[in-house]
């Protein structure tokens, strides 16, 4: 099922016309490509701190992780307006 959810928040984000990060294995880089994602993370060889070096606007994370988030989650936009956790990303 998150594989599903995943796959149509990148294809929602692309046609929003959003630059689209995506994390996905090695066997899904395909399937994510072509949804749409410009840059895919492979999380079974690199952590998201390691390869995020820059502050996002958005973050939408799909399951629970221990490692921080870059970012402001289930937030839009810059400012940080709008719903989720209005905490800075130092804080998630």
């Amino acid at each position: 099922m998150p594989a599903a959810v995943g796959g149509f928040a990148v294809q929602f984000a692309k046609r929003a016309g959003a630059v689209v990060i995506a994390t996905a294995s090695a066997r899904s880089t395909d399937t994510v490509r072509s949804n749409g994602a410009d840059q895919i993370i492979d999380y079974t060889s690199t952590t998201l701190s390691a390869a995020i070096t820059e502050p996002l606007d958005v973050v939408l994370s799909l399951v629970m992780a221990s490692e921080p988030r870059h970012g402001r989650t289930g937030e839009h936009g810059p400012t940080g307006r709008g719903h989720g956790d209005h905490r800075d990303g130092s804080q998630v």
